[in-house]
């Protein structure tokens, strides 16, 4: 259409068609309106320099309420090349097919008669057979399978009726096993009953027509299913040939949603400033520019309808048209934005840089290009002073681990993820490495230093808790071991006794009792540290003050480390009071001073303080089972060798010394751990090799008053009665031993080896029972429910308890209460004597 004609009509419109077209897209327009079809209609047309061009419409019909055709929307496609192509390959089909008639490709000729076949050389090299002669059997073997039946039928058609025979097929060359499409045409001469065709080879034709048919079809699919809108314009002219605007002759899809226009809004021929206020003097610098040429320029525009970020691509097509591509980037222009401001607002450090690699290709540092300011108050360096400087330059102190990790990721482009120290800033780094580009690297720095410190002080902690479920575990398999032991050494020491008391004074076999009984001494003494350090052994606490308790011990302490080593005594003021056993503070000061003694090599000191001390949460968080509150804390240091972590973590365990064989039991310091943990204290090592060692202990303060026990009883001169006594004690060894020291002392003995058995006895016993001696722990009954069910039978009896160790029955976590009479196993005979002559003598 002319340039001139700015707003053309119908009439103009159906004028600038070809003549010969004009009478057919006339009729075919008429139809589709009365049938509101869609519409599909080429044409020609000149153009203003006098050449002939092909165009294509297609268009929708637009209905009115009534039913009626009042407008088509579409759009207009120049087709010039393309029917071009079409016509150039038609005529070469039809010179192919003369060429054919007369054997330029090759032919062939079978007689029906001897079945001979003569070909050509042109035939014989399309089957791919050399200088052979084509045999009648080649001929039906050579066509792929699934074309053999149609030759066969369409052979057949030719000799009976007469039919044409032109047949397109595949067949697989003799030669080289390729395989090539053939085009065969034949007659068939009655007279001489011979066949004669020709055949060609359209493998390349047929490859050009299907990648034609294909690229058409994929240039159809992209403008269709394009995201980006497309729209073909043309530039509008004013009179005197100034460009005004331009209009929009097609557009794909994606226009109307990148372009945020509503479907029914008409596109087609409207103008650019109409639709989306497109800036026009933009559209006309680029034309003026560019219009004889094949860049395409690229530009933003805003739209000042909604506000949306268009980036718009503008290529000349042909004549005064030209091609815009539209991508809606208004999310990533606000992606972009927020990833500018989460760089900035970002808690982790992030580091840009270029990788610099030396001559072969291997990274050896990286150049700063950008830092946000997380980084800056991680490290300290600012901007202005880091990019364009390499790591080496601002952190030559990095560790070589970060710098292998970085080549790694800079080599491979695989992220990785690390966590390092980095001693330059005495902090802990959780390290995101990655390549966002092939000469790019980038890191996310996390400072992790509080929940580094946080993890280790928690596997401390995690390691302590376990030490102490060990020492758990240990003091109960220890307090097991003892009660059995002890069982085994009362009868031993208790025989022993009753053997020497039968014996003149002078008989040499007393000398051997005597070491018989010593062994069974010094092994109950161990049996006695085992059990307090299972905190099983009985104790009488008294309320006490800690430092009255020191000073009474001082000279004795003194004694035993020696003149060579000073003991230093602080004691604090207005110490707390505190509800112990004294005889357990001797143990714990002796134990601990024997221990620093062996610690120290020649002259020394030894430094024993007391005071008080509150105990808050975060002093608890360091020391695992220590709970806030009130305590009066012991300490003991010495100058000695010290200890490292491994034998700290084995100290407090039963037989475990570092002393020579036979300089010690190992149960000192089980001995101190068990009374600390009776008096729900707690006990804290500080030590290092060749710095010395230092002990602190913490004891519950006291609040109220708890009434005491004597430690000390006097015996009763008189160890012997008549009374009767009921004896329980399951293990019959000592059983039988204790029946035997009893009678022996005058008293009747009803024994019981079971509880059941005592029960029986105390309800067919006529007279009165004077005591019970019974043992703590029994299979079917324990002593005190025992006494308990006997008072029911016998209320005037008295109770007197013995066991290897203090139960709960009897006692509060080892401790015992007020009025409970108790002997400890292994008991003497003169011990138990006396015991039972003292609570049968109690009001």
């Amino acid at each position: 259409i002319p340039h001139n004609s700015c707003k053309p009509g119908y009439e103009t419109w159906l004028n600038a068609i070809h003549p010969d077209d004009r009478a057919t897209v006339e009729s075919i327009i008429q139809t589709n309106i009365l049938n509101k079809e869609e519409l599909n209609i080429e044409w020609r047309v000149y153009n203003p320099g006098g050449s002939e061009r092909w165009l294509m419409s297609r268009g929708k019909p637009e209905i009115d309420e009534k039913g009626e055709v009042i407008r088509y929307l579409g759009v207009v496609i120049d087709i010039t090349e393309q029917k071009n192509a079409q016509q150039a390959v038609t005529e070469s089909e039809n010179l192919l097919s003369r060429a054919e008639l007369i054997g330029e490709f090759g032919s062939w000729e079978l007689d029906i008669t001897t079945g001979i076949v003569t070909t050509s050389e042109g035939a014989r090299a399309i089957y791919g057979i050399g200088s052979r002669e084509l045999t009648l059997e080649m001929i039906k073997r050579a066509p792929l399978p699934e074309y053999r039946k149609m030759l066969d039928d369409n052979l057949h058609a030719l000799l009976t009726e007469g039919k044409p025979y032109d047949v397109e097929f595949k067949v697989k060359r003799a030669k080289d096993g390729t395989t090539v499409d053939i085009h065969s045409i034949a007659r068939y001469d009655r007279n001489s009953n011979r066949i004669c065709g020709v055949i060609q080879d359209i493998t390349e034709r047929k490859r050009n027509m299907e990648a034609l048919r294909e690229s058409e079809e994929y240039m159809r699919v992209i403008f269709e299913t394009l995201s980006e809108g497309v729209a073909l314009n043309e530039i509008i002219y004013d009179d005197a040939g100034e460009m005004i605007d331009y209009k929009i002759l097609g557009v794909n899809d994606a226009f109307y949603r990148v372009a945020d226009i509503r479907g029914d809004v008409a596109v087609i021929g409207n103008t650019a400033t109409d639709l989306y206020g497109m800036d026009v003097e933009m559209i006309k610098h680029f034309w003026e520019n560019h219009k004889n040429s094949f860049n395409t320029v690229h530009t933003e525009f805003v739209s000042p309808k909604n506000n949306r970020v268009l980036n718009i691509s503008i290529s000349p097509f042909k004549d005064n048209r030209f091609v815009t591509s539209y991508q809606d980037v208004t999310a990533k222009k606000r992606a972009e934005e927020d990833y500018r401001l989460l760089f900035a607002e970002m808690l982790d450090g992030f580091a840009l840089h270029e990788i610099i690699c030396d001559d072969i290709g291997n990274p050896i540092d990286y150049r700063f290009i950008a830092i946000n300011p997380a980084f800056v108050r991680m490290t300290g360096l600012k901007a202005n002073e880091t990019v364009g400087h390499t790591v080496m330059e601002l952190m030559p102190d990095l560790e070589r681990y970060w710098i292998e990790i970085y080549g790694k990721v800079a080599i491979t482009g695989e992220p990785a993820l690390f966590k390092n120290y980095y001693a330059g800033l005495d902090k802990y780094f959780e390290v995101t490495a990655f390549r966002p580009a092939v000469n790019q690297f980038a890191c996310i720095f996390a400072d992790v230093t509080q929940e580094k410190q946080a993890e280790e002080e928690k596997q401390r902690l995690e390691a302590q808790l376990q030490q102490s479920r060990k020492m758990e575990s240990v003091g109960r398999l220890a307090g097991g071991v003892a009660h059995d032991f002890n069982n085994m050494l009362g009868v031993i020491l208790g025989y022993t006794e009753i053997v020497k008391m039968k014996l003149e004074p002078g008989n040499p076999i007393i000398e051997d009792l005597d070491e018989i009984r010593k062994a069974g001494e010094r092994s109950a003494d161990l049996t006695r540290q085992l059990l307090a350090f299972a905190r099983k052994q009985d104790v009488m606490p008294k309320v006490l003050d800690l430092n009255d308790t020191v000073v009474g011990m001082l000279k004795m302490l003194q004694r035993l480390i020696g003149e060579n080593i000073q003991l230093n005594w602080q004691p604090g003021a207005h110490l707390w009071p505190i509800n112990v056993d004294p005889s357990q503070v001797d143990q714990l000061l002796a134990n601990l001073c024997v221990n620093a003694r062996d610690a120290i090599s020649g002259v020394g000191n030894i430094q024993i303080i007391t005071d008080n001390i509150t105990v808050d949460e975060d002093l608890c968080a360091k020391l695992v089972n220590l709970v806030p509150g009130e305590f009066v804390r012991l300490s003991v240091s010495d100058n000695g060798c010290g200890m490292d972590n491994e034998t700290i973590s084995l100290l407090f365990e039963p037989f475990f010394t570092t002393k020579e064989m036979g300089k010690g039991t190992g149960l000192g310091m089980a001995t101190v751990y068990g009374i600390i943990k009776q008096n729900n204290g707690y006990i804290d090592v500080h030590s290092n090799p060749g710095e010395g060692t230092t002990f602190r202990i913490y004891i519950p303060r006291y609040i109220g008053q708890v009434g005491s026990l004597e430690r000390d009883r006097p015996h009763s001169s008189d160890v012997h009665g008549s009374e009767t006594i009921l004896l329980v004690e399951d293990e019959e060894a000592i059983l039988k031993l204790g029946q035997s020291i009893l009678i022996q002392r005058g008293y009747q003995v009803l024994a019981a080896n079971t509880p059941g058995e005592a029960i029986l006895i105390a309800e067919a016993y006529p007279g009165e029972i004077h005591l019970l001696l019974t043992d703590v722990i029994m299979p079917e009954m324990n002593g005190h429910d025992l006494a308990r069910r006997l008072l029911t039978i016998h209320p005037n009896m008295k109770r007197l308890f013995m066991s290897g160790y203090t139960a709960d029955v009897i006692a509060h976590h080892g401790v015992l209460d007020e009025g409970v009479n108790f002997i400890q196993k292994p008991y003497s005979v003169k011990g138990l004597s006396a015991r039972v002559r003292e609570v049968l003598e109690q009001e």
